[in-house]
């Protein structure tokens, strides 16, 4: 993995992007359907970048859960 992680930062630094995009390529259709273990998230590369993950979303139910009395119901509307 580390050998990974400097061909990713060597490929950033020369500017890259088709190297990047062949060595930690997106597998994202789009922002809405996103996965939290994109390789592309390692350089910015990914469509789903500023999505929320299914971890965010999670923290957000358990914040609105403990604070403000939201149900889960409540909280997927």
């Amino acid at each position: 993995m580390k050998d990974r992680q400097a061909e990713i930062e060597a490929a950033m630094w020369a500017g890259d992007i088709e190297r990047l995009d062949e060595i930690a390529p997106c597998r994202c259709c789009c922002h809405e359907h996103t996965y939290d273990s994109c390789e592309a998230r390692a350089w910015h590369g990914c469509r789903g970048q500023n999505a929320m993950t299914y971890a965010d979303e999670k923290a957000w139910l358990a914040h609105y859960q403990r604070f403000h009395g939201m149900t889960e119901r409540d909280f997927y509307g």
